[in-house]
């Protein structure tokens, strides 16, 4: 099992405050130490936490408590073993003892910090992630609870002990957070590690995962797009995120304009200015209006056309009310022809799928040799009848075809 470098160095810094008279006396204020009123207990554990080569530390703490199974230092004698452990790079052993200290203190937070971040390490190098996460997840709840009632140790400074108060909860609402984006519950996942990344700026994963907490959500949240180019600074600019953030960016927004704004701006702000936002495209909706506005409905061509009734709504029923029955002359891609109907691709789209978009009934049947050749380009020139929108097609009356010479031709017997 991989080490948790946070938890290492709290444990490791927490070892000398965890027994011992020389300690205590060095304690300006605080908790006032327990004592131990059996001289021979006193001696034994004084001899085992005095110990300064870690292995003769673990050998004589385990040998104190089975001796001493009910002592009133057994949680100091267990905090100091667990230390040790860690000194000697055994983080299985090192958990066990974290175990058994929830046991003797089920609300210890340096027990509940080591096997959060323990289990989470372990989760993070895909060593039964589910199982580990699941385990590191109900751990850290107990954290957070543990957190409200936590005091201070004998010997055991201010300073300090804020540093390990803050270092867990940083901890504990990562791992919270980290849980809930695997569960897809991005509102508890945006929670946790906001509060995770507020206190600590830096941690490039928690960072990662609030961006993803915010972009995989539904509807997206514009907050995520300065974390995920935050993310891609604390990174180095890693090729992986700043694809899936500039992606993601382009989608919501409509364009990459902006983007690089973001990551200058991100380099040396970690957290969003009050009413940051980024303006998302418009919607279908609003395109269509924008279109209607921007532009004389007789002079679009049939892909704007096609596009603002396939949309339906108001700006449809404008479109419509002025082209149903008047002539409109384009240019199409045969699809399917006989002498009174043509099936005709009119847009990019339908030509590349090859699929027609309007069916246009000719005035009159068209003599044989003048029906257009599957797959040719023609003019034509059609009124428009009647529509679908899904899939699109608009069908079309007196059709005429359309030479640049002679003007529209109508067909008939020849």
């Amino acid at each position: 099992m991989k080490k948790s470098p946070v938890a290492l160095v709290l444990v490791l810094a927490l070892v000398a405050l965890a027994g011992g008279s020389a300690v205590w006396g060095q304690e300006e204020t605080g908790p006032q130490p327990k004592t131990i009123k059996d001289p021979a207990e006193h001696n034994t554990y004084t001899d085992a936490i005095s110990q300064q080569d870690p292995n003769a530390r673990i050998s004589s703490l385990e040998g104190f408590v089975i001796q001493y199974p009910n002592s009133v230092v057994k949680e100091d004698a267990l905090l100091a073993l667990m230390g040790a452990y860690f000194q000697v790079q055994n983080p299985a052993k090192a958990m066990d003892t974290a175990q058994r200290l929830l046991q003797v203190s089920p609300d210890s937070l340096r027990a509940l910090l080591v096997l959060v971040s323990l289990k989470t390490a372990a989760a993070e190098a895909n060593q039964n992630p589910r199982q580990n996460l699941a385990e590191a997840k109900q751990l850290a709840d107990q954290g957070l609870d543990a957190l409200k009632t936590a005091s201070r140790r004998e010997g055991e400074s201010q300073q300090d002990f804020d540093t390990l108060k803050n270092q867990s909860e940083i901890i504990f609402h990562g791992t919270l957070g980290w849980a809930a984006l695997g569960e897809k519950n991005y509102a508890e996942a945006q929670e946790h590690l906001h509060s995770s990344v507020s206190a600590s700026p830096e941690n490039l994963k928690d960072v990662y995962r609030l961006a993803l907490a915010y972009l995989e959500s539904n509807p997206v949240h514009p907050q995520g797009f300065w974390f995920i180019a935050r993310a891609v600074n604390l990174s180095g600019n890693n090729k992986d995120i700043a694809r899936y953030g500039r992606s993601k960016y382009v989608v919501y927004h409509g364009g990459e304009d902006g983007w690089a704004d973001l990551l200058t701006k991100t380099k040396t702000t970690a957290l969003p200015p009050a009413g940051f936002t980024v303006k998302p495209a418009p919607t279908p909706a609003e395109m269509a209006a924008q279109m209607v506005a921007a532009k004389k409905i007789r002079e679009m061509n049939m892909a704007e056309i096609e596009f603002i009734l396939g949309i339906g709504g108001e700006s449809a029923d404008k479109v419509w009310s002025e082209i149903r029955g008047v002539p409109l002359a384009f240019q199409g891609k045969i699809v399917a022809a006989s002498r009174t109907t043509l099936q005709l691709a009119a847009t990019v789209d339908a030509i590349e799928a090859n699929v027609a978009d309007v069916e246009l009934t000719m005035a009159a049947p068209l003599p044989p040799r003048m029906v257009p050749a599957v797959g040719s380009s023609i003019n034509v020139q059609g009124e428009p009848s009647e529509f679908q929108a899904k899939p699109f097609l608009m069908k079309m009356q007196n059709g005429m075809l359309v030479t640049t010479s002679a003007g529209p031709r109508r067909g008939g017997k020849r």
